[in-house]
């Protein structure tokens, strides 16, 4: 599946909640912090 083609059902809100988590998890160290980014994404995308 192509990864572009998720993103434009997503409303802009979504997409820059989605770039900001993202961007927390490169700035992230731990595993913890990358889980709970993970779980931030799913809600997001899945929702």
């Amino acid at each position: 599946m192509n990864p572009y083609e998720t993103t434009k059902y997503l409303s802009d809100e979504d997409r820059k909640q989605l770039k900001d988590v993202l961007q927390q998890m490169l700035e992230s160290n731990t595993k913890e912090e990358i889980e709970v980014a993970l779980c931030q994404i799913s809600k997001t995308v899945l929702h």
